[in-house]
């Protein structure tokens, strides 16, 4: 038997990144809804895309802001799209909630892994130097809801 050879650290292209991050937020899509199964129409629907999906039309992004139980500002769509386009965060994307066609729940973030020092790919809720809060944005009437979407925690 010959000896395993370490492989090199090669950098990968940009298309194979974003479908690895793809795949990564699939899953975290499916641990957020409860899993493979068929939600019903009273479960929470969680789905993953680019910020700049949003930014053709932040109808629903800018109605939720006004509904939101706690605004936070730095999630402002005009000022969200205008740091992501000029921070350079081209791996940015939204996890967004819905009930039904309603927008009740929106967090930006990437997932992080081993090449950014952590031990497991993990999604990190988006900060940058003009927006150090990173609480999302949660529609009042259905925050309480929102807990077990947005891991579990009952301070939410």
């Amino acid at each position: 038997m010959s000896p395993v050879k370490p492989q090199r650290n090669v950098q990968k292209s940009g298309a194979a990144s974003r479908a690895r991050v793809d795949a990564q937020f699939e899953l975290l899509r499916r641990a957020a809804s409860g899993g493979d199964r068929l939600t019903s129409h009273r479960d929470p629907e969680v789905r993953w895309s680019p910020i700049a999906q949003w930014q053709g039309d932040p109808a629903a992004w800018r109605d939720l802001m006004v509904r939101a139980i706690e605004p936070n500002v730095f999630l402002e769509p005009g000022f969200a799209f205008s740091a992501a386009n000029n921070l350079g965060a081209a791996d940015l994307g939204v996890l967004s909630v819905f009930h039904g066609a309603k927008l009740v729940g929106l967090l930006p973030g990437r997932v992080e892994g081993i090449s950014s020092g952590r031990a497991v790919p993990m999604f990190v809720a988006w900060t940058h130097p003009f927006a150090p809060m990173s609480s999302p944005l949660l529609d009042r009437d259905t925050a309480a809801d929102m807990r077990r979407t947005f891991g579990g925690s009952e301070a939410i």
